[in-house]
């Protein structure tokens, strides 16, 4: 099992845990899941879905623990609530022993990877909804064309072909730009539109004229693209984490001679 955090850019950092057969974490739940989350991961019936949820606790506590403990705290302390109801999510938010906590927290999860990213909010922000970060991970693999008619209008279809860039990583950017901006409502992929590419990553405008930054990373099978809110590109940097977390080297994808290789 490989785990590590990242600095991602200079106000959050990132965790990832790679998807293998034997679970990490420990066996009882009850040992570093609070009544509330376990509550929460019985709304999930079919296993494969609760084992996402419980991966994505997992390596969420760690970075928490990595990112803002001075001694080696009881994950129990951290708890992470992520729904309104039974059958209606919301964007995480954190608590301490308790205590709600100025800290953006966005979960992901495909086949291969689950990831984790954290940064601290501004005091001054401290609405369930503000904008903030967001991360998604896709497989890599290509789409097939009718879905990249359904979700991408023909410019943006051309900005990725131009680009190099897979349909898989567009759609990893529009989800993505959704956590870092939505308030509240439901994901519709359609309207939010993807207004710039380059190697590195691209913007991307929802219909409440909400922009995003998003940067795309490529790990091994998977797919990462992790969204900024602009209110975020003046916010302050974390201290230095210990020991001290890597600056994330992105591997975007990059324009190839010849025909796109699939991704």
């Amino acid at each position: 099992m490989s785990s590590r955090g990242e600095e991602c850019s200079t106000s959050v950092s990132m965790r990832l845990h790679q998807r293998e057969s034997a679970s990490p974490w420990p066996s009882v739940l009850q040992s570093w899941l609070s009544p509330t989350e376990l509550e929460e991961r019985d709304c999930f019936r079919a296993p494969s879905r609760r084992r996402d949820w419980i991966s994505g606790r997992w390596c969420a506590k760690q970075l928490l623990c990595q990112m803002f403990s001075q001694t080696a705290d009881s994950l129990l302390e951290w708890q992470i609530v992520s729904r309104v109801s039974k059958r209606r999510g919301c964007r995480p938010t954190v608590f301490r022993n308790g205590i709600q906590q100025p800290i953006d927290l966005s979960l992901a999860h495909c086949a291969s990877i689950t990831v984790a990213v954290a940064g601290q909010r501004r005091l001054s922000v401290d609405r369930r909804d503000a904008p903030g970060i967001g991360v998604d991970a896709v497989d890599r693999t290509e789409l097939p064309d009718s879905f990249a008619r359904t979700w991408f209008s023909t410019s943006e279809r051309r900005l990725l072909q131009d680009h190099r860039w897979p349909i898989a990583a567009g759609w990893a950017a529009k989800e993505a730009a959704f956590k870092a901006c939505n308030a509240g409502e439901s994901f519709r992929p359609g309207c939010l539109q993807i207004v710039d590419v380059d190697a590195d990553g691209c913007r991307v405008q929802d219909e409440a004229q909400r922009m995003a930054d998003v940067h795309v990373d490529t790990r091994d099978d998977a797919i990462i693209a992790i969204a900024f809110a602009n209110s975020l590109s003046k916010s302050p940097p974390l201290a230095s984490l210990d020991p001290p977390a890597r600056r994330v080297t992105l591997n975007p994808i990059r324009p190839s001679s010849g025909r796109r290789e699939p991704v």
